[in-house]
């Protein structure tokens, strides 16, 4: 499980490196698709595997408890995200804007139904404090949440 969620965390850091350093960086994540152009299709293919490798481990760490399906809710709205990435086109926005929203909700929850309240805390204290010296708050509200994820999931496997 610990190499899966490496796996989706390198290539996480990696599309968003790359992102930041050709154009800056964006008001959101999803931005990202406008910005690659005609390449858009890597910010979909990128997010669905992301999510799908977060889904197993996911699942994997919550296995017998009531709150799995905040798990698959988790990752599955990711990848509804990945599936609707022209959020400025009407029908695609709601579709974006729900599942994204419901991905973020599920993420926080998954996160204190573990345990890591703290983790939480340190996101929102770290990545607030970013947000508000650089500005584009939804990217780094999506980043911080995103962090919640990887960190509780590594703290999950290893039972902390």
């Amino acid at each position: 499980m610990i190499a899966l969620l490496f796996f989706s965390m390198i290539m996480f850091l990696a599309f968003n490196a790359k992102i930041v350093g050709t154009y800056g960086v964006p008001t959101s994540l999803s931005r990202s698709y406008y910005l690659l152009d005609k390449r858009g299709w890597i910010f979909s293919v990128m997010l669905t595997i992301t999510a799908m490798s977060l889904m197993v481990v996911l699942l994997s760490v919550t296995t017998g408890r009531w709150y799995q399906f905040i798990a698959f809710i988790a990752a599955t709205s990711t990848i509804f995200v990945a599936f609707s990435p022209r959020y400025i086109e009407v029908y695609h926005s709601k579709i974006h804007l729900i599942a994204a929203t419901a991905g973020a909700v599920a993420a926080v929850m998954l996160s204190l139904l573990l345990g890591y309240w703290y983790v939480i805390v340190g996101a929102v204290v770290l990545f607030g404090a970013i947000a508000i010296k650089r500005g584009n708050i939804i990217y780094w509200a999506e980043m911080a949440c995103f962090a919640v994820v990887y960190i509780s999931g590594f703290f999950a496997i290893y039972g902390v």
